[in-house]
């Protein structure tokens, strides 16, 4: 009981293990997903982001190189505010972005237990989940588009709803691919 009491104490901890349960949710969660997306190149839709937020954000630096590729993982890091995670899921049918979308709920709640608060914003994607800690340390906004579903870890909600508006005014219902040009 311990260890979770302490799971989110202190700034730079938290971070640390939020940056960890994100990548354990993504490894969790994908495996037997068939992504469209290349092992090599970073989709389209993520460098759109990536310059996007570049003029937004100015604060807020992309880490090279990007986490991983599959499905693509940006951090960004700002001195004032933290750290965040966006994954890009470019699939190739909506069966595959509901499973994994409602397995990162799943996941998520069963992490966070009764610590966890949960809600729904309007106008984001075809559905999509806020899901955070009561402490208000620690968000994960999940929402899908088509074929194309977009995760969010970040310090907070204001954060999350943030950077959310910023990819869904890049998401089309049917994200072309680097690897496919689909």
């Amino acid at each position: 009981m311990g260890e979770v009491v302490h799971f989110f104490r202190g700034t730079h901890e938290s971070m640390r293990r939020m940056v960890q349960f994100a990548l354990l949710l993504t490894i969790l969660c994908c495996p037997a997903v068939s992504f469209s997306q290349s092992m090599q190149e970073v989709p389209p839709l993520a460098k759109e982001v990536e310059r996007l937020l570049e003029e937004k954000e100015p604060t807020w630096k992309v880490q090279r190189p990007y986490i991983q590729m599959s499905p693509p993982v940006m951090h960004l890091k700002s001195a004032a505010e933290g750290d965040v995670l966006i994954y890009f899921w470019l699939m190739d049918n909506e069966i595959d972005v509901k499973s994994v979308f409602d397995g990162q709920i799943i996941s998520l709640g069963n992490t966070l237990g009764e610590r966890k608060k949960e809600s729904k914003l309007p106008d984001l994607g075809d559905d999509n989940r806020l899901i955070s800690d009561r402490s208000g340390r620690f968000a994960h906004l999940i929402f899908y588009k088509g074929t194309t579903l977009i995760s969010i870890a970040a310090p907070t909600d204001t954060i999350a709803k943030r950077f959310a508006i910023y990819v869904a005014e890049r998401v089309t219902p049917r994200q072309k691919t680097a690897a496919s040009g689909k």
